[in-house]
């Protein structure tokens, strides 16, 4: 006896459906998609059924599970019901924003990306919010009550920017969790790649050394955004693949490896591919003292 093909046998039902649809013909095509592909895909069948009325008034369908349950299903197919698979449904989305948050969260982003390709272009020093204000066709009074005024957009940019770099360095740091000081250097390495190929980070920088930019304060000096972030996260990350160093020293670390980094991107060496091996042992070198 040769054995079933159950997908055939579903094709041919659908084929069926199509030609004289009845309650009878879905419901053993539900029982076909069992054979075929497991119960899961078949209580969607009939959930699809359920839902879409053509059964309503059809007796045996309570029987089939979809009312009141997965009992009818397994009763139908011979099995226990704790043996069915459970189906978690799906996430519910999130309600959409009311339409002034929308419009105001649209309005921020575009403020932000017309203040990158200005800053990244010309420097910051030379970004305004009339400008801003044409180029992200928004009134200049909308962008002061979202921002308070120019060191905020400046603030949001390097925050968003920061985010974003952050993230790069933290995948960096994960692919390398079972080596420290190979993931350290592959993160410092990322870590000034990125701040030499992003055409924002290397505005600021070159700007800086020459003492004019004065978006610098917010990547270099000030405690917000971008060193408390990255000392959180190396930090973090630390104790998660290095449970057994002394906290004292994982900060004293963690400490050291952004500070020397924030300073490689502000001064290359003159041997910069060496840079990221000679950040990584010395944080390693802090981490292995105990005293």
């Amino acid at each position: 006896m040769r054995e079933t093909d159950w997908e055939r046998v579903v094709l041919l039902h659908e084929a069926l459906g199509r030609v004289a649809p009845s309650p009878a013909v879905e419901l053993n095509r539900a029982v076909a998609v069992v054979m075929a592909s497991g119960p899961l895909p078949a209580l969607d069948v009939l959930d699809d059924l359920a839902a879409s009325g053509r059964l309503t008034g059809f007796y045996p369908l309570p029987s089939a599970g979809v009312i009141p349950g997965p009992a009818g299903m397994a009763h139908t197919l011979g099995m226990q019901p704790d043996r069915l698979p459970t189906r978690h449904p799906a996430p519910t989305p999130p309600p959409p924003d009311p339409p002034r948050v929308a419009w105001r969260k649209a309005m921020r982003e575009r403020v932000l990306e017309e203040a990158w390709r200005l800053a990244a272009r010309e420097g910051w020093d030379r970004v305004r919010v009339g400008d801003l204000a044409v180029r992200a066709e928004v009134s200049r009074p909308s962008i002061y009550a979202e921002f308070g005024d120019r060191a905020g957009i400046g603030a949001a940019l390097v925050e968003r920017e920061s985010g974003r770099f952050l993230l790069g360095v933290a995948e960096v740091l994960d692919a390398h969790r079972h080596d420290v000081a190979a993931a350290l250097e592959a993160g410092v390495a990322h870590a000034l790649a990125e701040s030499a190929r992003n055409p924002f980070v290397r505005a600021v920088i070159a700007a800086a050394q020459g003492g004019t930019d004065a978006l610098l304060p917010f990547l270099s000096s000030r405690p917000e955004p971008v060193f408390s972030q990255a000392r959180e996260l190396v930090d973090a990350w630390l104790a998660e693949v290095a449970p057994g160093v002394l906290a004292k020293r994982r900060l004293e670390a963690t400490d050291l490896i952004v500070r020397l980094t924030v300073s490689h991107m502000l001064l290359p060496s003159p041997d910069a591919g060496a840079s990221p091996a000679r950040v990584a042992r010395a944080a390693c070198a802090v981490l292995v003292t105990n005293a």
